[in-house]
This record gives structure tokens, C-alpha cells and sequence, in this order.
């Protein structure tokens, strides 16, 4: 048997960010300011990225094609639901649960400290953007556009 428990509501006590976001690109920054790097990270069918925020809850998806030398996908996808909060412009993440990389604290990506991670945040009427800064100086802004 399966037992189920509803974790969030959608539109019941909305965010900022309640809705389904799309990520349209990602912009690496030098220290100094310059562009190092811009990347279109529209979906199209071998990949794509999205975040879908209930009120407190959010799950991220992101699938992306990897074939090996044998034609086998190594990435088949991945998808974190963590509880969120909004503080100041802050977006504040605790993990609930992950598939494959994140279901270990250990292999996290860079940006979380053990199962949390805190990133700066702004929002407009389109887009939202999150922004990974290294204390080398170096920033990862990620735009994501509103697709419902």
C-alpha cells in the first residue's frame, strides 16, 4: 500500500513565486563585472529545467540528454522537492527529498550546505532570477521565465 499526505496548496496562500517557471538562460559573471559567459538554456527535446512553486513547497526539474559511447543516457533526469521561504531576497531551500545526485547531502551541488542552500533573488512581472555568488568574486545568474 502507499500512504499519501498533501505537503503544500497551490494559490490557497500564494508567494511571490507561486507558478511554474521555465529557466531561459544562465549568464556567468568575473569578479570584475565582465560577461565570462552566456548560455540559452531554453528547453527543446533533449532538454530542459523547471521550477514549479506551490506556497511553501517547490520542485525542481531538470532533464537533460547524455548519451555514453554505448548510446546510453547517464543523466535521465533529475528532480529535488524542497520547502522554501522568501526572506528579504533571499529564496531559502531545505531539501525533502531528491532523486539520484541529491539524495546524499555529500553530493550536493557547490551552492548548498548540507541539505539548504540560500541564493539571492529578484522578481518581475516575467522573470525571476537567482544568483550564486562564489567568495572568489565570481556570480552564476540564473533568469527564468514565467510560463504559468
Amino acid at each position: 500500500g502507499e500512504l499519501w499526505r498533501r505537503l503544500d496548496h497551490v494559490g490557497k496562500n500564494p508567494t511571490l513565486l507561486t507558478g511554474v517557471f521555465e529557466r531561459s538562460s544562465r549568464v556567468y559573471y568575473n569578479s570584475d563585472g565582465t560577461v565570462r559567459d552566456s548560455i540559452s538554456a531554453l528547453s527543446n527535446e533533449e532538454s530542459h529545467s523547471f521550477f514549479m512553486f506551490g506556497d511553501k513547497m517547490m520542485a525542481r526539474v531538470a532533464n537533460a540528454k547524455f548519451l555514453d559511447d554505448n548510446g546510453v543516457d547517464q543523466q535521465q533526469g533529475q528532480a529535488l522537492l524542497v520547502n522554501y521561504k522568501i526572506k528579504s531576497d533571499s529564496l531559502v531551500e531545505n531539501v525533502e527529498f531528491g532523486t539520484r545526485r541529491f539524495q546524499d547531502p555529500d553530493n550536493m551541488p557547490y551552492s548548498w550546505t548540507g541539505t539548504r542552500r540560500s541564493q539571492a533573488f529578484s522578481i518581475d512581472q516575467k522573470y525571476f532570477t537567482l544568483t550564486q555568488s562564489r567568495s572568489s568574486g565570481t556570480k552564476n545568474v540564473q533568469y527564468f521565465k514565467k510560463i504559468e
